[in-house]
């Protein structure tokens, strides 16, 4: 279970970042895994709980990156 949440995830994110959010639906989503649209809201409440959980992890990413750059003495711009 664990595993096919992960995957929604991830994959949610590429469709957002590589193609657009118009196409970051239930059903695009679903075909791009290899599940059924009603299999996603078994892991999530809604499109707009994958979307927040997608953004959370990407800020995340970015603020263990900044402090990464810091600690190493260099600007995030630097780092990146």
């Amino acid at each position: 279970m664990v595993k096919t949440k992960e995957k929604i995830l991830k994959v949610g994110a590429e469709i957002i970042a590589h193609e657009s959010l118009r196409k970051f639906t239930a059903k695009n989503l679903a075909k791009k895994i290899g599940i059924s649209d009603a299999a996603i809201f078994k892991h999530f409440s809604s499109m707009n709980e994958i979307a927040e959980e997608i953004i959370l992890r990407y800020t995340n990413e970015c603020i263990l990156r900044t402090k990464e750059a810091v600690a190493l003495g260099k600007t995030p711009i630097e780092k990146m």
